[in-house]
């Protein structure tokens, strides 16, 4: 079970609860975009108008700031299952002015007014950054797709910020497996890790429901299986969370981009978790250690050159 202590001033993580739950014409021209962007946009925006209730539509508080509000501007990059939806949430709910939709995606129409509400998941883009994106009405915009050096310095000549999230890769497939389940792995059974990533592969895809191996090293360099150059990449983010368990560690770095963050406690277990320490076939963390070794080593280096915590990871303890 995730363990979050308590701080009188500086908070070191928030809860996570839901995160376990998850106008322009051309092409995006970057990352993700060059190749498959409209898949990747069916795969997200079918993800979403299965997940989507109108509750979850609503929760998103209305907000008032725009784009005179905040001396800082940010792009929140988000990989699946590392808590991407869940901060778009907490942008929301500390002030900023962010796009009415479940994951601040930026609006395929740029001139849908401030105030716009998701209707449908075929409304929104998952690749934001593009040049000019400043011209946007928004504190926060999300970007769910691949992120390369080219794009970090249009974020950064655009006037905005980069704040990302990373997670232990053993913790990330066990998320995605058990969101899979509960939606039934787009109509087929497995029951453990090992079952699901190779019955769910890109040699037999199941839609979003695929596996999708070092995800965070693949989006961090561009789609290039590169540590390196992942790391490299994310040590230009202006902010790096991370993910353990239920909980978003890292939040008082938000506060360096006018970002504060109220405390909410929640005594929710992570789903994801409690598989791993409890439902985990013997013999599949090893598995999951060798099919996910570059994310593993990503997340290693990041501690060791003090982009996040240097308190272990789940697959760094065991």
């Amino acid at each position: 079970m995730s363990f979050c202590p308590f701080a009188l001033v500086l908070l070191p993580c928030l809860p996570l609860a839901l995160a376990e739950a998850g106008g322009r014409t051309e092409p995006c021209k970057h990352g993700e975009c060059h190749a498959g962007a409209e898949g990747t946009a069916v795969l997200l925006q079918s993800r979403m108008k299965r997940n989507k209730t109108e509750g979850q539509l609503s929760s998103v508080p209305e907000a008032s700031y725009g784009i005179h509000a905040r001396s800082h501007r940010i792009v929140l990059h988000h990989i699946w299952k590392t808590g991407g939806t869940h901060l778009c949430q907490l942008a929301a709910k500390a002030g900023f002015a962010v796009p009415h939709n479940s994951g601040c995606h930026r609006w395929k129409d740029d001139a849908a007014p401030i105030s716009k509400k998701e209707t449908n998941a075929s409304e929104w883009t998952p690749c934001a950054i593009t040049p000019r994106i400043h011209e946007l009405p928004f504190d926060v915009i999300g970007h769910e797709c691949m992120i390369n050096s080219t794009d970090i310095d249009i974020v950064q000549k655009e006037g905005f910020s980069l704040v990302g999230v990373v997670r232990d890769p053993i913790e990330q497939a066990a998320s995605w497996y058990m969101h899979a389940g509960r939606q039934n792995f787009g109509g087929n059974v497995y029951h453990n890790i090992t079952a699901w990533i190779k019955g769910c592969n890109p040699t037999h895809k199941c839609g979003w429901y695929t596996f999708k191996d070092n995800l965070p090293t693949r989006w961090h360099a561009g789609g290039k299986l590169s540590v390196e150059l992942a790391l490299a990449n994310l040590a230009r983010f202006d902010v790096v969370l991370e993910q353990r368990g239920a909980f978003l560690h890292g939040l008082p770095k938000l506060e360096q981009l006018d970002w504060k963050q109220p405390y909410t406690h929640s005594n929710y277990t992570s789903g994801a978790i409690a598989y791993l320490e409890g439902k985990m076939p013997t013999g599949e963390l090893q598995y999951l250690k060798t099919v996910q070794r570059y994310d593993t080593q990503l997340i290693h280096m990041a501690r060791s050159r003090g982009l996040i915590s240097q308190e272990p990871g789940f697959s760094e303890q065991y």
